[in-house]
């Protein structure tokens, strides 16, 4: 009993004093005795002093727990695959140290700057409000010219006049991982952590002509091929709305300037969809993607340097379970 412990504790106190202490000693024992009592806390102003704590708590929890299900169509995996339309623009080079900078671009090239390819991803949502993506697309072309002007490309030169001939070929691997800090029955924002993968191939060859004893021969010729993998990080930002129970909309952004070893890198990348699913775990989507890589490589004897973009629609079909 709480009032029984004060009371032997005063019975105590003033027991000492009946028995002879002095006025020092009584005024020690009942600093001792208040010490005991203000060493604990007054439980109504604890409480006030942690409110902005316990509010913050709050809000985050009511953010990422207001919702019992995952975003969207509440699914934990879902799987799409479809056809993108990309228009890319494209200047990259090849330089050997101690040649000048020569930049060539699709049109120098006569390479067709739009390609219809496969695009495909895959979303697990592997809690209410984590879950991780991955997502493929490609982009090849190649092309015929003639140099109007002299020109180099990694180990070859060429003079005016030379017939060019070129490819390009782009796989490009995007993954994340995202929390969805705001989670309710309709509307999701998230933010992550990402990788974009670049797989880049560029060749450039070229034959010259000549004439050798009244023929038309060729009399020099050359081909050098550049590929650069280029792991570049992002941070992630998205956000998505379902309206009412057939639609779901997403917006994603991600950016990321990089220098590491020898790769110089900025990336910037952008997408939309509207998904609309009339049955339960099928539907389709159609989407806009833009995507924007500069990257630097230089090695010791050599430096690549690429500047592209590409943009276009997708259109997709999904399953989620």
């Amino acid at each position: 009993d709480p009032r029984a412990k004060r009371g032997s504790r005063f019975g105590v106190l003033t027991g000492s004093c009946v028995g002879g202490l002095d006025g020092t000693s009584i005024q020690s024992a009942v600093r001792r005795e208040r010490g005991m009592v203000e060493l604990m806390p007054s439980q109504p102003g604890f409480l006030m002093n942690m409110r902005p704590l316990l509010l913050l708590l709050a809000i985050l929890l009511m953010g990422t727990n207001a919702y019992a299900d995952r975003p969207g169509f509440g699914d934990t995996w879902s799987f799409k695959v479809g056809g993108m339309n990309q228009t890319a623009n494209l200047a990259f080079s090849s330089t050997r140290e101690g040649r000048p900078d020569i930049d060539l671009d699709l049109s120098d090239l006569d390479m067709d700057d739009n390609a219809s390819t496969v695009w495909a991803g895959v979303t697990w949502q592997f809690a209410n409000s984590w879950g991780t993506s991955l997502s493929y697309s490609s982009f090849s072309t190649d092309g015929e010219a003639v140099a109007d002007e002299s020109g180099n490309f990694g180990d070859i030169e060429w003079s005016a006049s030379a017939r060019l001939s070129s490819n390009y070929d782009l796989d490009l691997y995007v993954w994340d991982m995202h929390w969805d800090f705001i989670n309710n029955e309709r509307t999701n924002v998230r933010f992550g952590l990402g990788l974009h993968v670049a797989d880049i191939s560029l060749g450039v060859g070229f034959e010259l002509d000549g004439i050798v004893n009244g023929e038309t021969v060729v009399i020099e010729s050359g081909a050098e091929t550049a590929d650069v993998t280029a792991p570049l990080p992002n941070i992630v930002l998205g956000a998505g709305h379902r309206f009412g129970e057939n639609f779901y909309l997403t917006l994603t952004g991600g950016y990321f300037a990089l220098e590491i070893d020898k790769i110089d890198g900025e990336l910037i990348a952008m997408r939309g969809a509207l998904e609309w699913r009339p049955w339960e775990q099928f539907g389709f989507g159609l989407g806009y993607e833009y995507l924007n890589i500069n990257l630097t490589e230089s090695e010791d004897d050599r430096k690549v340097e690429l500047d592209m973009d590409s943009h276009g629609p997708v259109l997709f079909l999904s399953v989620g379970f």
